[in-house]
């Protein structure tokens, strides 16, 4: 079985097991899951899912709206509740069906309403989603003048972060790089989105819903090369950082350094587009 067919199979074992765990601690009040995002999409090549760096995104709506995934008065039993059983159920489930798993998904989990925008700024499209259980109506695209002037607020309001990573990163050593790779992984995937939506004259959503190859492929053909080279070198050496079983500072340097060139090229490109 090939690698892609494997990793696949350990995103579904997850699904599958975060379902359940939603389900038990719903007592049958789940209205719908579904999940999107990298996990989601067509991968063409190594950088549209790299495992740990990416993450599966799992989105619940409860029938009850005051119903909240951690309550405060017992936020933290709640929380042990799901992370003591996540990684157990997940290895249990692949020995059951003979599964070695290539790595243990990091998952995101959202608790949103489609008609009241909750958990979310803009609502999906049922396209660019898969359902786990349940299903609901849609509603109508946002307006896409809307999303670009978002967009553009978003990428704007990172200067502050972009600023911030050279002081952070240079007493960083060891484990201490994974700190400085979460912050900036957060947010590597949508930013040059949020510049692409800026510069064409193109449905926004659609955007949103392309994999990184065609992310990269896009960059590239508006004279983008430098910010589609530290892109894809971001996630290519994300795969190596992952088989190195994240042990390699120098892996870890490199990729916040490709990191920090894709987030502030997109910025200084907006600032150009804005001028």
């Amino acid at each position: 079985m090939k690698l892609n067919e494997l990793i696949k199979k350990d995103i579904t074992f997850a699904n599958d097991v975060w379902k359940s765990l939603l389900n038990d601690f719903a007592k049958d009040n789940i209205e719908y899951l579904f999940t999107k995002g990298s996990s989601a999409k067509k991968w063409q090549t190594d950088i549209d899912y790299v495992p740990i760096i990416s993450d599966v995104d799992i989105h619940v709506k409860f029938k009850d709206n005051k119903k909240k995934l951690l309550n405060k008065s017992n936020a933290f039993d709640e929380a042990s509740f799901f992370t003591g059983n996540y990684e157990r159920l997940f290895y249990k489930s692949c020995k059951e069906l003979n599964h070695k798993p290539i790595h243990v998904p990091r998952v995101q989990i959202v608790q949103l309403e489609f008609h009241g925008r909750k958990g979310y700024v803009v609502p999906p499209r049922e396209q660019d989603i898969i359902w786990l259980q349940g299903k609901s109506d849609f509603p109508e695209e946002m307006d896409h003048q809307t999303i670009r002037e978002m967009d553009r607020k978003s990428l704007l309001n990172e200067k502050l972060f972009i600023d911030s990573i050279p002081e952070t990163f240079f007493e960083l050593s060891g484990l201490g790089y994974y700190t400085l790779l979460y912050r900036i992984g957060s947010r590597i995937s949508a930013t040059p989105i949020r510049l692409l939506t800026q510069l064409l004259d193109e449905n926004p959503h659609n955007i949103w819903a392309l994999n990184k190859t065609s992310i990269k492929k896009l960059l590239s053909e508006h004279n983008l090369t430098t910010i589609a080279s530290s892109y894809e070198q971001y996630y290519i050496t994300g795969w190596k950082l992952f088989e190195s079983s994240f042990t390699d500072s120098e892996l870890y340097r490199t990729m916040i350094k490709h990191g920090y060139y894709v987030l502030k090229g997109c910025y200084e490109e907006l600032q150009k587009q804005i001028k």
